[in-house]
C-alpha cells in the first residue's frame, strides 16, 4: 500500500515532539493550497518534512508557510496570464523571487537550503521562431534578474513543468544554528556556467546542498537528469537517460564524500521523486529505477514535463548522513 515518506530534518531540538513544516501531497494536488501541480503515479503519496518544536505560521508578501525554531518554509502559486506572452513568465518570476529573496535576507532564516519551482507548460514557445520565448527560458531569465544583485548563495532546486497555467515556488529556509553547504558535480558544468544555446540567463542552482547539526545531516539533491557537462545525453531514451542520471548521482556522492571506493558510505538514498515526462511509461520507468538504482527505496514517480524538451525523465532524492 502507498505510504507517506517522513524526512525530519537537523537540529537542536530533536528530543522534542516532531512538527510538520512543510508537506507534499502527491495523490491529491488539486487543491488552492497546494505547491505542486502532478499526476502521481507510483509510490510514496507524498512528503512530511519534520522539525523538532512547534512550528507557528508566517507571511511574508503573496508568500505563506510555517517557521520553526531554526527552519522556515515559505510558497507561494501565481496564476500567468497568456496574454501577456512570455514577458509575463519572466516577469512574475523577478517579482516573486525578489519578493522571496529581500524577505529571507532581512530575516533570521537567512540561509538558502532549497527551492522547488513548478514551472506552467515548461517547454512552451510563444513565439514558434524563438527558442527564448519558451516557458523555462523566461523562468530562468526572471529568476537571474531577481538574483544578480543579491548575495544569496545558490541552494539545491527543481524545476519542472505543471499543466495549471500557474507558477509555483517553494523554499526551505533555516538560520545560522544549522550548518548549509552547497555542493556541484564534477561531471557536469555548474548550471550557472551553462553556455548562451540554453537561453539568454542560466539557471541558478547548486547540484546539492548539505544542511547539518549535532543530530546528523541529510543531502538534497537537486533535480537531476541525462546531463553531462552541460548536453543532453540518450535524447528520448528513458533506460539510457535513467542510467545516465544514476551516474551523476554516483560522481556527485563521491564528490561530497571523497570517496570513490564506497561513495554511499556516508549518505543513504532516504526518499526520491522521478518525475516521468509521459505517464505510459510509468511501468518502464519503475523497471529503469531499479535497475539504476537498486539499493534505494521505491521512488514517488510522477508526470511532469522536464526542463528540456528531449529529456524524459528527471530525479529528485533525499539523503540521510551520520
Amino acid at each position: 500500500m502507498p505510504t507517506n515518506a517522513d524526512i525530519r530534518l537537523p537540529g537542536s531540538h530533536t528530543e522534542q515532539a516532531s512538527s510538520c513544516l512543510l508537506s507534499f501531497e502527491f495523490a491529491d494536488c488539486a487543491n488552492d493550497h497546494a505547491l505542486l501541480s502532478t499526476v502521481h503515479l507510483s509510490g510514496p503519496v507524498g512528503e512530511s518534512w519534520l522539525v523538532g518544536g512547534d512550528v507557528e505560521p508566517v507571511r511574508a508578501g503573496a508568500f505563506t508557510g510555517l517557521r520553526g525554531a531554526e527552519y522556515q518554509f515559505l510558497s507561494c502559486q501565481a496564476n500567468i496570464d497568456a496574454k501577456d506572452g512570455a514577458d509575463g513568465l519572466r516577469d512574475t518570476t523577478r517579482r516573486l523571487y525578489q519578493d522571496l529573496i529581500r524577505h529571507v535576507e532581512g530575516s533570521r532564516y537567512s540561509q538558502p537550503v532549497r527551492f522547488w519551482n513548478y514551472v506552467p507548460d515548461i517547454n512552451h514557445l510563444t513565439d514558434p521562431a524563438d527558442a527564448d520565448s519558451e516557458a523555462y527560458r523566461q523562468f530562468c531569465w526572471g529568476r537571474a534578474e531577481a538574483l544578480e544583485n543579491a548575495d544569496f548563495p545558490l541552494p539545491a532546486a527543481t524545476a519542472v513543468g505543471c499543466a495549471d497555467g500557474k507558477l509555483h515556488i517553494g523554499l526551505l529556509t533555516a538560520t545560522d544554528a544549522i550548518s548549509v553547504t552547497h555542493f556541484e558535480n564534477p561531471r557536469q558544468v555548474s548550471a550557472y556556467h551553462y553556455p548562451r544555446q540554453y537561453g539568454p540567463r542560466s539557471p541558478s542552482f547548486a547540484r546539492a546542498s548539505i544542511v547539518e547539526s549535532n543530530s546528523g545531516s541529510l543531502l538534497l539533491l537537486s533535480g537531476t537528469a541525462s546531463i553531462v557537462a552541460h548536453e543532453s545525453i540518450h535524447a528520448g531514451e528513458l533506460d539510457a537517460q535513467m542510467q545516465e542520471t544514476a551516474h551523476n548521482i554516483d560522481a556527485l556522492l563521491t564528490s561530497v564524500t571523497g570517496s570513490a571506493d564506497v561513495p554511499h558510505e556516508r549518505f543513504k538514498p532516504l526518499r526520491s521523486r522521478c518525475y516521468l515526462r509521459t505517464a505510459a511509461e510509468r511501468d518502464a520507468a519503475e523497471r529503469a529505477f531499479a535497475n539504476a538504482l537498486p539499493t534505494w527505496p521505491e521512488p514517488a514517480i510522477m508526470t511532469n514535463d522536464i526542463c528540456r524538451a528531449e529529456l524524459v525523465m528527471e530525479i529528485e532524492a533525499v539523503f540521510t548522513g551520520d
